[in-house]
């Protein structure tokens, strides 16, 4: 992989994902649910979906609120189905009463999120229309007196007359508003509508249009219109009973929660208003203006408050909700008919009735008269709460204009700093895969989500700001997985071809700890502290020379092969095989803080190894092998070495050469493993070790001690060490010139076996013959390899 970060594929995906969802974040805060059917539409859709279920925990989790206490839902409960009887069956006197007692308490704004389709036909009523008609059978020239006296008596058993009176009543105050409701089924496919398309008993909804102005194109957005292909109104005598109507129609989401309500909707070519709209509209004594802006967006505006609600473009808000049910102050539609002065009321989630004065309750409220037993299924999905009254949605909706508690999209400035954010966080984490890895990357990822999710719920959702988030969250979590994913590949790429490269030189133990710790080898070539072992079979040409290229080919597989697993055993990197000759280091492609004692540890099993297998190739070849063996310590260059093409992984410099010398070294001593003095000072405390010479081998003018490796330390014998002492004391005279001493103790019965003792010995009477100079230092000058 590169060094530089900026050429690599993390910085160039992470742009990439930052421009894909940066692109998808502003066509979402921009189309608002108006996605269409393009391609990126339909992933806009997907994406609104996860926006509306963190939408829907948002609300979960923040703490519940009380609605305003101007807004009162009168509730058509429980309670009131005991006291009154079944809701079908009740008289209109009873809501004709509750229109009569609020206007009595103060009630400024009336809502009914009822219809009233049929006209109250009961036994009383039916039975006066029989007495008509078997009048007028038998008197059929009676005088039309009696009959008007007659229709007066039906119109009054009908109840109806006394709920349309009541709210004729409740509006001779200009201050006072009753607000009919009703409901629309749209088409499935649209069909355009014009006013004369209108049915006559649907023609009231005429008085209710809303203005609208135009500062950009025309106000036709597709999905603010509707085909209204069914509806239901209350009866027409009820009907023009009162100017104001609103529709309380609902659209859910797909999954059936409703997040959203619309307040405006275009239908036979106009404008008309919700049910909570008009009553806020009534409440306010100003006529609402809806408005398309000069960049096509839509919004509506009360001109003398200085209100401005954006919409989205299908004429929807977000719902703010406050809580579950009994958010807003709830009572029962008996409890207003009664004649008591005190009402119990229900507001908040304790759920306990409080007692308060009716005058002080209803005094310049709005009230919502709407359902809230179970039974007469009015409920809605919300995400604050499965099967919430459908009265309590528009009673969020009127305390979010009393409250200005709208839900409003973040401001150019906002999006911009998300966006500036984006980066950043993208740019983090890429940055951590590439140079931490998976753990860092992974903090990485969960802290920048944290901090998208405390920004965006305390700094915008806890302030009434809603922004569509899931691009950012998904654009972190893809960068993460992508660019791992991408990370895993290449470092198992990477990892066969450390298996390929290293296969062939160390043992699987030392393969699986260089995948496992991928940061303790770096290839190429590099410096490093590394212990060399040269080994060689010695008289190899002899022995080549007695077998045929068959059987000598067999000996040298069975010799290297057990040398080579000695090799491996000891976590030694295998260099090469040179002919009959092994090459092998320690230190790298891993570092090995003990590799001096390792090598050396090896050299004894060699020798140990080569004796058993001695007996074996001589009784099945006929020819006798030994091993001789070098080894320092020292810097040297490793690394893949060689052409474009054709490399290897190796070691060079002179502690490479002075360990090739050491090997061969041996045949002029009689030993058959011998160690630099820099090897030496590491293991001197473990193993058994002799001084052999101050020697300058061949090409090198500083001169080095070299020493045989005998045993590991705490395994030789006494009879091992004595012989030890006499060479050492012969040694020691030997440097000090005292020639004739040293060869008495070389010649010592107990060193008869020792051929280095015989050259010494030898040494010893070539220098009482000739004296060396006065500056001879004790070294020995090799001429041979």
């Amino acid at each position: 992989m590169k060094n530089n970060f900026f050429k690599t594929f993390y910085f160039i995906f992470a742009v990439f994902m930052m421009l894909v969802c940066s692109t998808l974040y502003m066509y979402l805060e921009t189309n608002q649910g108006h996605y269409g059917y393009s391609f990126i539409g339909k992933i806009a859709q997907g994406f609104e979906r996860l926006e509306n279920a963190l939408i829907d925990q948002k609300f979960r989790v923040r703490e519940n609120r009380l609605g305003d206490k101007r807004v009162v839902v009168v509730a058509i409960d429980e309670k009131s189905l005991q006291q009154l009887g079944r809701w079908q069956s009740w008289g209109r006197e009873n809501y004709g009463r509750m229109v009569a007692k609020l206007a009595q308490y103060g009630t400024k704004v009336i809502g009914f999120d009822v219809v009233f389709d049929q006209e109250d036909h009961n036994k009383g009523y039916q039975s006066l229309i029989e007495i008509k008609e078997s009048y007028q059978k038998h008197h059929p020239k009676a005088n039309s007196t009696y009959l008007t006296e007659m229709e007066q008596g039906i119109a009054r058993a009908s109840t109806d007359w006394m709920l349309i009176d009541e709210i004729k009543n409740f509006q001779t105050d200009p201050s006072r508003s009753v607000i009919l409701g009703y409901y629309i089924d749209g088409a499935t496919t649209f069909v355009e509508q014009k006013i004369s398309d209108i049915p006559d008993n649907f023609r009231f909804i005429l008085r209710t249009m809303i203005p609208y102005k135009s500062l950009g194109p025309d106000l036709s957005p597709e999905v603010l219109k509707k085909t209204v292909s069914d509806f239901g109104v209350s009866f027409p005598a009820l009907s023009k009973a009162t100017n104001n109507h609103g529709y309380f129609s609902m659209n859910p989401d797909s999954d059936g929660v409703i997040r959203d309500y619309r307040l405006v909707m275009q239908m036979y070519g106009q404008v008309f208003p919700s049910l909570s709209l008009k009553m806020i509209e009534s409440y306010w004594k100003e006529n609402v203006l809806l408005k398309q802006y000069q960049d096509g967006t839509l919004g509506l505006e009360f001109n003398k408050r200085q209100f401005q609600l954006p919409l989205a473009s299908d004429g929807t808000t977000k719902i703010n909700y406050y809580g579950p049910q009994n958010s807003f102050i709830t009572v029962s539609l008996s409890d207003v008919i009664n004649d008591e002065s005190e009402i119990e009321y229900f507001w908040g989630e304790e759920n306990k009735a409080k007692k308060i004065l009716k005058t002080e309750l209803f005094q310049d409220s709005l009230v919502l008269v709407g359902a809230t037993a179970i039974g007469i299924f009015d409920v809605r999905n919300t995400p604050k709460q499965v099967n919430l009254p459908g009265v309590e949605i528009h009673a969020s909706l009127l305390s979010q204009f009393l409250e200005n508690a709208f839900i409003y999209q973040p401001s150019i400035e906002m999006v911009i700093q998300m966006l500036g954010f984006l980066l950043i966080t993208v740019l983090m984490i890429s940055y951590l895969i590439y140079k931490s890895g998976a753990v860092f990357s992974l903090l990485g990822m969960l802290m920048s989500l944290l901090l998208v999710g405390v920004g965006d719920y305390y700094y915008l959702f806890l302030n009434s700001k809603l922004s569509f988030v899931t691009p950012i969250y998904l654009c972190i979590i893809i960068t993460y997985l992508v660019e791992n994913t991408f990370r895993f590949l290449t470092e198992e790429k990477e990892k066969q071809r450390i298996k390929n490269t290293f296969k062939q030189y160390v043992s699987a133990d030392v393969v699986q700890k260089m995948l496992e710790e991928p940061g303790a080898i770096k290839l190429g070539g590099e410096s490093r502290y590394l212990t060399i072992l040269f080994s060689d079979i010695e008289g190899f040409t002899t022995i080549s020379e007695k077998l045929s290229p068959e059987k000598l080919a067999q000996v040298l597989n069975i010799y290297l092969t057990e040398m080579s697993e000695i090799v491996f055993k000891n976590k030694g990197t295998l260099d090469k095989f040179i002919g009959d000759a092994i090459m092998c280091f320690w230190g790298a492609p891993i570092e090995e803080p003990n590799q001096v004692f390792l090598a050396c540890k090896t050299a004894i099993e060699m020798q140990r190894k080569n004796e058993q297998l001695k007996k074996r190739i001589y009784e099945e070849f006929g020819v006798l092998i030994k091993t001789r063996i070098g080894i320092n310590s020292g810097t040297a260059a490793v690394g893949n070495m060689g052409s474009q093409t054709q490399f290897a992984y190796t070691v060079l410099g002179d502690t490479v050469n002075l360990a090739a010398r050491l090997e061969g070294i041996n045949k002029e001593y009689g030993t058959f493993t011998t160690v630099s003095e820099f090897t030496y000072e590491k293991i001197k405390d473990k193993f058994l070790l002799r001084k052999l010479d101050l020697v300058a081998v061949k090409g090198k003018e500083i001169p080095v001690t070299i020493y045989e490796l005998i045993d590991y330390l705490d395994e030789c014998d006494s009879s091992m060490l004595k012989r030890l002492d006499l060479f050492n004391d012969g040694l020691k005279a030997y440097f000090s010139k005292d020639f004739k001493l040293a060869a008495q103790k070389f010649s010592h019965p107990d060193l008869k076996d020792d051929a280095c003792a015989r050259i010494y010995e030898g040494r010893c009477h070539y220098f009482l013959q000739n004296p060396p100079e006065v500056t001879w230092n004790g070294v020995w000058i090799m001429h041979t390899k």
